[in-house]
C-alpha cells in the first residue's frame, strides 16, 4: 500500500502494517496525475497538484484541531492515501490488488474526507443533495466502508459529518438512498438485503462499463478478477455469481427489468425498485444451487392454468418489500389500513407456444393476489397447489427454451411496477399481432 507523507508530500510503499492514515473520496477530473506524475517535479502542478497539497494540509490542520471531533486531541496522522496517485494504474496487477482491496483501505481509515468540489461554503440543501459526488459508482462504497466520513466544500472548508451531524446523515441518505441508521452505524450494512445494497447503486455512473460491478465487490465481500473489454453486463453477472456462491440471500433475485428473462439482472438498475426489500422466511427449501445449465430451486408453488397467462407457476421467495404505512388518505387508496405493509417477492413462471418470457403483466397481477383470491381459485380449480416442484431456471438471458422438472421457467422479478394490467396486455397483443388500437 502506498501512502503519502503529509508534511513531505513523498510516497512510501508499506507492506503489511500500514501506520495511521486519512483517505480522500473526490471525483475524478479530466487532468488527475498519475503515479508517474507525482513522482516527476516537473508536473508537480495544476488543479490535480493543488487537490493534494490542500488534503495534506487539511490532515495537518486537523491533528490540532478536528472540526467534527468537538476539539479532542487524538494522536496526530502524518500519512494519508489518494487513488490517483497511490494505485499504479498501468500494472494489471497493482490495479487488480488495489480495486480488490478498495473496501479495506477505505474501512481502515482512520478518517475519510469526502470533497464535494461542486458544492459551495454553506451550501443550501438542494446544492449538497445535487452534489455529482453522490452520483458516482465509487463513492458509494467510500461512503459506506470508513467509520467516519467529513464533507468539504470546494473552498476545503468543513460541512458536517455522515455519523455525527444527525441533520447532514439526513441528506446524505436522502441524496444517496441508504438509510440513515445504515449511515450512522445503528445497522450493519451485512444485514441490509442484496437487493437493498444493489438499489443504493442502481442510479449511480462510472466512466467504465465494468466499474459498475467491480465498484460493488467490498460492498459484498467478494473478490474477482478484473477484465476489462468483457462489458459491463458480463461483469454484474460474474459479480452476481460469486455472491450466490457464498450467500443464501434470495432477494438477488428481487430484480425488475434488465435480466432478458433469466435469474440475473444487466445491471445494478434492475434494482431501482428493491430498495424495501427484506430477508423473510417465508417458506422452507433445499438451498438452491447453480449447475452448468441454470439455477435449480425447489419449493411449494402455486400452478395456474387460465387466460391471460395460459401456464404460469409461482413460488415463493424468502424476501419481501416492507413498505412504511401511509400516512394520508391518497396515498393509501386501496390499502387495508389494518394489514401489514409487506409484500412478498415471488418467482413466477410462464410458458406459451412453447416460448418462455417474462411476464410483467403476471408480475403486477401477483402482487395485488389477496391469499382469499388464492384460495378461491384454487378451490375453482382453475389453479393447483404444487407441494414440491423443481424448477431449472436460466441464469442468462432467453436463447431458447429452458427445463424444469415439471415445466418451463423463467424469473419474474417482484419490483413494484406501476403500469396498469391493461397495458401489458396490449403490448403483448402487439407483439404478436393482434392488437387493434
Amino acid at each position: 500500500m502506498r501512502l503519502i507523507n503529509v508534511r513531505t508530500l513523498q510516497l512510501h510503499t508499506f507492506v503489511a502494517d500500514p501506520p495511521p492514515y486519512a483517505i480522500l473520496s473526490h471525483r475524478w477530473s479530466d487532468h488527475e496525475l498519475s503515479l508517474k506524475d507525482f513522482q516527476d517535479p516537473r508536473k508537480r502542478h495544476g488543479r490535480s497538484f493543488e487537490k493534494i497539497v490542500s488534503f495534506c494540509h487539511l490532515i495537518r490542520s486537523a491533528n490540532k484541531e478536528r472540526p467534527w471531533d468537538g476539539g479532542y486531541q487524538w494522536a496526530p496522522i502524518d500519512w494519508c492515501w489518494v487513488d490517483t496517485v497511490c494505485i499504479d494504474k498501468t500494472s494489471s496487477s497493482d490495479l487488480s490488488e488495489a480495486i480488490n482491496s478498495m473496501w479495506a483501505y477505505y474501512r481502515d481509515s482512520v478518517y475519510c474526507v469526502a470533497y464535494l468540489a461542486d458544492v459551495p461554503t454553506s451550501p443550501t440543501k438542494e446544492q449538497f443533495c445535487g452534489s455529482a459526488w453522490f452520483t458516482r459508482g465509487w463513492t458509494l462504497q467510500e461512503l459506506l466502508a470508513p467509520k467516519t466520513v467529513v464533507f468539504y466544500s470546494s473552498a476545503w472548508q468543513f460541512i458536517g459529518s455522515k455519523r455525527l451531524d444527525p441533520l447532514l446523515g439526513e441528506l446524505v441518505s436522502r441524496a444517496s438512498g441508504v438509510s440513515t441508521a445504515v449511515l450512522d452505524g445503528t445497522k450493519y450494512i451485512e444485514n441490509a438485503s442484496i437487493a437493498m445494497r444493489m438499489s443504493w447503486a442502481a442510479r449511480r455512473i462510472t466512466t467504465r462499463a465494468e466499474d459498475m460491478a467491480y465498484c460493488l465487490m467490498g460492498l459484498f465481500d467478494v473478490n474477482m478478477p478484473l477484465i476489462y473489454g468483457e462489458g459491463g453486463k458480463k461483469a454484474f453477472r460474474r459479480l452476481q455469481r460469486a455472491i450466490i456462491e457464498q450467500s443464501d440471500d434470495e432477494s438477488i433475485f428481487a430484480f425488475y427489468g434488465g435480466g432478458g428473462g433469466g435469474m440475473l439482472a444487466d445491471s445494478p438498475r434492475a434494482f431501482r425498485a428493491s430498495g424495501a426489500v427484506r430477508r423473510a422466511n417465508r417458506v422452507k427449501r433445499s438451498p438452491y444451487a447453480i449447475t452448468n445449465k441454470g439455477l435449480r430451486i425447489e419449493g411449494p408453488a402455486i400452478r395456474i392454468s387460465e387466460r391471460p397467462w395460459g401456464d404460469a407457476f409461482l413460488m415463493k421467495l424468502n424476501c419481501a418489500h416492507i413498505f412504511e404505512r401511509p400516512t394520508n388518505k391518497n396515498e393509501s387508496r386501496g390499502m387495508d389500513a389494518s394489514a401489514e405493509l409487506a409484500q412478498g417477492c415471488i418467482l413466477g413462471a410462464v410458458r406459451e407456444n412453447d416460448r418462455i418470457f417474462r411476464h410483467p403483466g403476471l408480475e403486477v397481477a401477483a402482487w395485488k393476489w389477496t391469499p382469499e383470491l388464492i384460495e378461491r381459485n384454487v378451490n375453482r380449480g382453475t389453479w393447483k397447489r404444487v407441494e414440491n416442484v423443481s424448477l431449472l431456471i436460466s441464469l442468462e438471458e432467453r436463447e431458447g427454451d429452458v427445463s424444469s422438472d415439471n415445466d418451463s421457467a423463467v424469473a419474474v422479478a417482484p419490483g413494484i411496477w406501476h403500469r396498469p394490467i391493461s397495458h401489458w396486455k396490449s403490448r403483448r397483443a402487439k407483439e404478436k399481432g393482434e392488437y387493434k388500437a
